[in-house]
């Protein structure tokens, strides 16, 4: 699942944040020599936020002020030369208050976290997940070591293997956050639920069982408002029209592929999920060729970004529709569309009605089955 981790730190901002409060952790490593350096990595306001400390004598400290609860990353670096070179790393939830780390056998990826109750739930949340990742993982290295002249029918049933696992991953994400209504890790999970193919209406109940003090939190707050938003651009509702120049200048409005069925596909030329789906929009492209299905790409690449977005278009073998204002997340299109993490991508009808969302991979290839080959 360490996919999943990249994704969540580089391409999935947080909710603002409020400065006030103040989380510390002590941290304690007795076999970790001088020098190495602990790293810990949260977001504010869509900005990704790194503050670090020195382990000296076996201990290290970082005190961060935020809007709590929140989930972060740390990272330990033995060199001490610098976080992109720091591959062992482990969530953690901070909370106001003293938040206790123990690293154990030589890696932060085994240590114990204490003083919070955050992370004691979280720990259950992971031992529920376990099995599942475990398969998946398994399913995972598998489906890397195929070939090119690995047998299709190999990869297909891998593809549907892996479905499930995600499925299941999901359920008892939901399940945990029915069962755990006033844990912070409920809120913070049910925020993630957001950038799935959930359906948003089965997320707003999820949100009501919540506990009052959680949706209380600023974080509670700006989630209900989201949750609002997406609302509005549920399953059967018309998407919102837009006009945006292409890489040459050219206008293009969403309105003007009315009669076609639109993936309206929001990335970036830097975000590493996006561009690892696109083998898979090339694909879809060829095969529904002469069919009323069309792409359309909303690129949130920001300022002075855009020989990036053509470098990335044409390193991609992009030949679907493609649009920019290049404003980012800042883009009037991308708040009309609720997004603040890509990828994200909505399936509209010819009728303008949105149908479906956030399809990738064997998932996006199955519902255009459905559509066209019934």
């Amino acid at each position: 699942m360490f996919k999943k981790i990249l994704y969540l730190i580089f391409t999935l901002p947080q909710f603002v944040l409020a400065q006030g409060n103040q989380s510390e952790i002590q941290g304690k490593a007795p076999t970790i020599q001088n020098g190495a350096k602990v790293y810990l990595v949260r977001y504010e306001q869509q900005k990704k936020i790194v503050d670090s400390a020195s382990i000296k004598q076996g201990a290290f400290n970082i005190k961060v002020k935020g809007d709590f609860p929140v989930l972060a990353y740390i990272f330990l670096n033995k060199k001490g030369d610098g976080l992109e070179n720091s591959g062992d790393m482990k969530n953690i939830y901070l909370e106001e208050g003293v938040i206790k780390v123990s690293i154990l056998k030589d890696s932060i990826k085994y240590s114990s976290i204490s003083g919070n109750r955050a992370n004691e739930d979280y720990e259950i949340f992971i031992r529920k997940h376990e099995p599942i990742s475990n398969k998946y993982d398994s399913l995972s290295r598998a489906k890397d070591q195929l070939s090119s002249n690995s047998p299709i029918e190999r990869r297909r049933n891998l593809d549907s293997l892996l479905t499930i696992y995600r499925q299941q991953s999901l359920n008892v994400t939901m399940t945990f956050i029915k069962d755990h209504p006033t844990s912070p890790v409920s809120l913070i999970e049910l925020a993630n639920l957001t950038y799935t193919k959930i359906d948003i209406k089965e997320i707003a109940n999820l949100f009501k069982n919540l506990s009052l003090n959680l949706k209380q939190t600023l974080r509670g707050r700006n989630l209900k408002i989201k949750i609002d938003r997406l609302l509005e651009l549920a399953n059967g509702t018309l998407a919102p029209n837009f006009s945006l120049p292409d890489i040459a200048g050219k206008s293009i409005s969403l309105s003007s592929l009315k009669g076609n069925y639109v993936l309206l596909d929001f990335w970036a030329s830097w975000c590493y999920p996006c561009r690892l789906e696109n083998p898979n929009l090339v694909n879809q492209v060829a095969k529904y060729k002469g069919k009323n299905f069309i792409i359309l790409g909303v690129s949130l690449d920001g300022p002075g970004n855009k020989e990036k977005w053509r470098k990335a278009i044409e390193d991609d073998h992009i030949t679907w529709l493609q649009v920019s204002d290049l404003k980012g997340f800042k883009s009037p299109v991308a708040q009309a569309f609720n997004i603040s993490g890509i990828p994200q991508n909505f399936l509209i009808d010819p009728d303008g009605k949105i149908i479906d969302r956030n399809l990738t991979g064997d998932a996006l290839q199955k519902k255009l089955q459905e559509l066209f080959n019934k």
